[in-house]
């Protein structure tokens, strides 16, 4: 018919519709290929889950100016507290998946699915992980007039008395408060929690008498371990803390399953392209590896580690079932 094209002219066409499709999505692989060659072009946001002058924010400050001097770009710390560390999390994940919106937040983030209900985001869709900045393990310490010196002698004297002791947590679902459900599970004892506000409440509640056995980390108690007014039976971790060598951990103490490890971390949107997660990461390395850094890990009683972004995810995985199951299993009553 007049004006319809011939038989032999339509596979021509569709072969030309084919090639303009291909162009484009090379076009657009291109132009990816190119934003992650200059990358970083402006500046960095380190976006910090907490308020100024805790450990993950301090850890932020000290490794921003490292990393700008690598980037040669502004790496600015930016607090967004709130919501037991939801709020910053979700700001990240609703962020633009483009480098220049990280992340910095702890073990919380893989705590939260098995904690919080209606989460605003998918952890591991809506947030890739990059690397741990540090490790920190919860030392777990007893009134120092306690007639019990080792782990399983204060499980002893908990099941000779069951109800009578109190456990100091820093706060309702905190991680001291999961590992303390876990406790009176496996060991089949009966603490009672208590939660305080922050960790300064329950410390100040074993040195007064008023619980008798708290989890902290090391910054918080190491002054009122070496002074003798708690006594360290057990800390976290798969192994002894290289700052503390002469506590035990929970394995060592014939209590399995406290081997997890407490950490910040960096982290970005979900879709943020590999080459650009894998040149932080490696980054980060680099700026922990210079002296400064390596002294500020050292005062501040902290564990130095860096990941690959699939090695991280790999922890951030494991984690979120660890503390799932352990939900689950101690029945420990949520927000």
């Amino acid at each position: 018919m007049p004006g319809q094209p011939s038989a032999a002219r339509r596979p021509i066409r569709a072969v030309a519709a084919r090639m303009l499709v291909t162009l484009g999505a090379l076009g657009v692989v291109s132009a990816v290929h190119a934003q992650e060659a200059t990358w970083p072009a402006r500046p960095v946001r380190l976006v910090v889950t907490s308020g100024a002058g805790g450990a993950s924010d301090l850890n932020a400050r000290v490794i921003a100016p490292k990393l700008s001097a690598l980037w040669n770009q502004p790496v600015i710390v930016e607090n967004r507290p709130g919501g037991s560390f939801i709020v910053g999390t979700e700001h990240v994940a609703r962020s633009a998946p483009d480098g220049y919106t990280l992340l910095v937040t702890i073990t919380n983030l893989a705590q939260h699915p098995a904690t919080r209900k209606n989460l605003p985001y998918d952890t591991l869709r809506d947030i890739a992980p990059i690397t741990r900045l540090h490790l920190q393990r919860l030392f777990f310490v007893i009134d120092s007039k306690l007639p019990a010196n080792t782990l399983q002698e204060f499980i002893a004297l908990a099941r000779a008395h069951p109800g009578k002791y109190n456990f100091a947590s820093y706060g309702n679902v905190s991680t001291a408060h999961l590992l303390l459900a876990k406790l009176n599970h496996d060991a089949k004892i009966d603490l009672v929690h208590i939660a305080y506000p922050g960790m300064v409440g329950a410390v100040r509640a074993v040195l007064a008498g008023d619980a008798a056995v708290a989890a902290f980390d090391l910054p918080n108690v190491q002054a009122n371990m070496a002074a003798g007014r708690v006594r360290p039976i057990a800390s976290t971790g798969s192994g002894r803390s290289p700052h503390m060598p002469d506590i035990p951990t929970f394995e060592e103490s014939g209590v399995p399953g406290f081997a997890v490890g407490i950490w910040a971390g960096l982290f970005a949107p979900g879709a943020t392209p590999a080459p650009v997660l894998d040149r932080i990461a490696a980054d980060y390395a680099k700026a922990l590896a210079t002296p400064e850094v390596q002294e500020w890990y050292r005062k501040a009683g902290v564990e130095t580690v860096a990941d690959t972004p699939a090695g991280f995810r790999e922890i951030v995985t494991r984690d979120i079932a660890y503390w799932t199951n352990l939900v689950q299993t101690t029945q420990i009553k949520l927000d």
